[in-house]
């Protein structure tokens, strides 16, 4: 009986344990479903909340759409100006060439030859006769060389020297001085303290830079003066005598590579500098030139009209007062000092076309003083072109093919000092007097039957002609000292 009692216990414990468990599943369902014991249920059933839409995730970076490349313009192909057929010059074949010489700079030496290659020798070597050097050699391969020049009567050079051709340290001073050598006999003196002499056209003064500045000194006397004084870092060059040796022409700029400068001329006797071309924030020039007449100047500008990648430097002409200037060669890239002609009818120049095929060189050009008759005397590189006194024949140097000479009347080619390997360029000059005398620029071109009056589209013209003005800094000239 008690068994059967016990039994019946235990499994009452387990119905109400079964029981207990249903009571809590039922529980916890209504709690979830927002439901709990003993809340009435609407019949009509309740809208639940929307449950917030999740954040999207980082979009996928895009692929920047890569714009269509535009098709490139065809580079333009000009057909190069072939070699003019001789005589270059009209009126030349008739003439022979009077004989004059060619002095040479080599490392520290000077030479001279005639023009047509004969009896070349020794005129000076400033290093062992002097203890003089022409050049500096700032590093291994380079060397920056003194400016020097010939005078009108062919009779001296007035040389650029230094007392040392190799810095011992950084800083070290090295004054340039100009020395005077007499070509007949080989004397050698002292002039003045500067650089880069300029002759006056009756050999008798000498142009030069000192401090920057313009100064003039007196051959003879060796009295001198400045003629135009300029601020800090501020520099003159391309000295030009006027042929009636009462003015000089020079530009004026900020001594560093890049300059724009203006172009100036001074009146030696006086204190008055008259500005011909202002200076501007793009366009430089250089290499200026007067005519045998005086009437006008050459130069190389970037300015003016073309139609080339670049802004090429052009040939250019302004009158001597500033007040009209003219372009005479487009699409060229100009290069040197342009040389007159000595009957003032041609100007020589080197320079090459743009887009020409094949690889342009820079080659020796002829081109009238009013901008006609352009034409092309070489197919080969040369550079540094001059003139021979008469003016038949045209003076240049090969790239390491030394010195020659072309004959304007049949275009004949004369090597007349040999070329070195490695060597393009020679300082050279020419000793000989020009036949032709002084006089206007149309004096000369009307005794030559030349044209005697300008007329070309590319004239600019200046309202007015430029005023004078005082020195830039203010100063007097000083020449009335000589």
């Amino acid at each position: 009986m008690k068994t059967v009692f016990n039994s019946l216990r235990a499994m009452l414990g387990l119905v109400a344990l079964i029981a207990l468990a249903l009571g809590l599943v039922w529980l916890l369902g209504t709690a979830k479903e927002g439901i709990w014991v003993g809340q009435q249920v609407s019949p009509i059933e309740t809208p639940t909340q929307p449950r917030p839409t999740p954040m999207p995730g980082p979009t996928a970076r895009l692929t920047p759409t890569i714009p269509p490349v535009p098709t490139s313009l065809p580079t333009p192909v000009v057909t190069p100006i072939p070699v003019a057929a001789p005589p270059f010059i009209p009126g030349t074949e008739d003439k022979p060439t009077q004989p004059y010489k060619i002095v040479v700079r080599r490392e520290n030496t000077l030479w001279v030859v005639n023009n047509d290659g004969t009896d070349r020798r020794l005129l000076i070597d400033t290093e062992s006769q002097a203890g003089l050097y022409l050049r500096i050699i700032p590093w291994e391969d380079a060397e920056f060389v003194g400016k020097w020049s010939v005078s009108p009567d062919s009779a001296r050079l007035a040389l650029t020297v230094f007392a040392r051709e190799r810095m011992e340290y950084k800083g070290q001073r090295n004054p340039a001085n100009i020395y005077i050598l007499d070509v007949a006999t080989g004397d050698l003196r002292f002039l003045v303290e500067g650089e880069t002499p300029v002759w006056s056209p009756d050999s008798s003064r000498i142009a030069y830079v000192r401090e920057g500045g313009l100064w003039v000194v007196d051959t003879a006397t060796g009295k001198e003066g400045a003629i135009f004084s300029v601020e800090e870092e501020y520099a003159v060059e391309d000295l030009a005598w006027s042929p009636d040796e009462k003015k000089i022409a020079f530009s004026h700029g900020i001594a560093s590579l890049g300059r724009t400068p203006e172009m100036l001329v001074a009146d030696v006797e006086g204190s008055s500098v008259v500005q011909l071309i202002p200076r501007t924030d793009y366009y430089a020039f250089g290499s200026l030139s007067w005519s045998p007449g005086g009437e006008h100047i050459s130069y190389v500008s970037h300015v003016g009209k073309h139609t080339g990648p670049l802004l090429s430097p052009n040939l250019w002409m302004t009158t001597s007062d500033g007040t009209e200037q003219t372009q005479l060669t487009k699409d060229m890239l100009a290069s040197g000092v342009p040389r007159w002609s000595p009957d003032g009818r041609w100007i020589a120049f080197v320079g090459t076309q743009h887009y020409a095929e094949p690889e342009p060189f820079y080659c020796l050009w002829l081109v009238r003083v009013d901008g006609s008759g352009l034409r092309r005397l070489t197919r080969d590189p040369i550079s540094h072109p001059y003139w021979s006194p008469d003016g038949t024949q045209s003076i240049f140097q090969r790239a390491e093919q030394g010195i020659w000479t072309i004959n304007l009347s049949d275009g004949n080619l004369k090597q007349v000092y040999p070329g070195e390997p490695g060597v393009f360029y020679h300082d050279m000059a020419i000793l000989g007097r020009s036949k032709y005398g002084a006089g206007t620029d149309c004096e000369i071109r009307a005794a030559q039957g030349g044209i005697a009056a300008f007329n070309h589209p590319n004239r600019l013209a200046s309202p007015t002609p430029p005023a004078p003005r005082k020195n830039c800094c203010g100063r007097a000239s000083a020449f009335d000292i000589l």
